[in-house]
């Protein structure tokens, strides 16, 4: 599995042996954070799992030992082979099982996250790949991130934050960044303004602060910086 989330090799990672759920959640949380291009610390890991710095360093040091990540002279995480390949499993799972909960329970967006969290460390392979072939192997979670082993084609290539747009852009939206996923306020927000994948927007002005004014299926928005980054987009003319 390559970092844009493409299809490498997912038998290789049928034959690994799934760690505890404890370290399963911190290779997903590394995974999660490599995957949005965030240089990863032992300070952001314990903001994302909620838990204190010492419980991180405990943790890490065990991860080292076993072979999951390795920790430079900076202090930066990165998995190893070994690792990046239980984190892509994780990944693939917790993705699955959000799409089946959005589409074939209609639960809401919002709730997705944290449902598919409770869920993907008690899902066989068998389940796994019974779960996928039931949805006809989607490329996407519902949130427009690669589901591994199924996303092909995938690939960050002519996606922008909508941050970075422009006045007079007619945008689609592609993602949500997976770090706005912790946060249910941000997701009810994104949901309100109608924010979510394959949705048509018009950029109609970007203010002196940086808040993107847009036009959303007819209805007006000001988005705050802050959420922008969260949202990614493609030229609405681009193919999806």
């Amino acid at each position: 599995m390559d970092s844009n989330g493409n299809r490498t090799t997912l038998d290789a990672d049928q034959a690994v042996k799934m760690p505890s759920s404890t370290i399963q959640d911190y290779l997903l949380a590394i995974y999660s954070l490599d995957f949005e291009q965030v240089h990863v610390i032992a300070a952001r890991l314990a903001e994302k799992l909620e838990v204190s710095a010492p419980t991180v360093s405990v943790t890490v040091e065990r991860m080292v030992r076993d072979g999951y990540v390795d920790v430079d002279s900076n202090h930066t995480i990165t998995l190893t082979e070994k690792g990046r390949a239980v984190g892509s499993r994780v990944a693939r799972r917790h993705r699955l099982i959000e799409r089946w909960l959005n589409d074939m329970l209609d639960l809401d967006w919002v709730m997705l996250h944290d449902e598919a969290h409770l869920l993907e460390h008690s899902l066989s392979s068998a389940l796994e790949q019974k779960i996928s072939e039931a949805l006809n192997h989607p490329e996407t979670c519902p949130h427009g991130n690669p589901i591994p082993g199924n996303a092909k084609n995938w690939s960050f290539e002519g996606m922008k934050q909508l941050s970075e747009s422009e006045a007079g852009e007619k945008l689609k939206v592609a993602r949500i960044s997976e770090l706005a996923e912790d946060n249910a306020e941000i997701m009810r927000y994104l949901q309100q303004k109608n924010l979510v994948p394959d949705t048509s927007l018009e950029v109609q002005e970007i203010t002196p602060f940086g808040h993107v004014v847009l036009k959303v299926n007819g209805d007006m928005a000001v988005i705050d910086p802050e959420i922008a980054v969260y949202v990614w987009t493609r030229s609405a003319a681009a193919p999806n």
